[in-house]
């Protein structure tokens, strides 16, 4: 008998801790769809890209229509890069502080441009990242499965498909 109750009291322990445990699970965060995660680095990157290479702009000297679109990215770029960051920081994403070697190569690229070829790079980098960045957000926005990111692109492709209007126009009227 004594074995029958050490038996029925591990068995209702057993029981206690499993229920326990799926509590645990029901509220903790759910994970991150592979989508999801891949949008999240890809705007992360193009945003630093975004900001670092306009920095580089109005270092460099370019004209007046480029310093106004550069700033403006500086502006726009860092702000929709803090918005990324505290909604993937809610879904325990932590967000690169640095650019990957792709866009730090980039960014490189265009450091080394001459000074008559700077403006045009600039231009060019900057109209290709747009298309890029249009293009994700785009996705995102109708295919992601997480909520909060898809808002977050869904609210922020006007003002990209914006920055892809304004540089078409800057580098038409170059």
């Amino acid at each position: 008998m004594k074995i029958l109750t050490t038996a029925l009291a591990a068995a209702l322990f057993a029981c206690a801790a499993h229920i326990q445990g799926a509590d645990i699970l029901t509220t903790a965060k759910p994970a991150v769809d592979k989508g999801d995660l891949a949008f999240v680095e890809k705007a992360s990157q193009a945003g630093m890209f975004e900001v670092r290479s306009s920095e580089l702009a109005i270092k460099r000297g370019v004209g007046s229509a480029e310093q106004a679109f550069a700033r403006q990215m500086i502006a726009d770029h860092t702000k929709a890069n803090a918005e990324l960051a505290a909604v993937a920081g809610k879904k325990g994403i932590v967000i690169a502080s640095d650019l990957d070697k792709k866009h730090q190569e980039m960014l490189d690229a265009l450091g080394t441009a001459t000074d008559k070829d700077f403006g045009k790079e600039y231009l060019a980098a900057q109209l290709k990242g747009h298309k890029q960045a249009v293009d994700l957000f785009t996705d995102e926005s109708k295919d992601g499965k997480d909520v909060d990111l898809r808002g977050f692109a869904a609210e922020t492709l006007p003002t990209l498909e914006a920055h892809l209007l304004h540089v078409k126009k800057i580098a038409d009227s170059n």
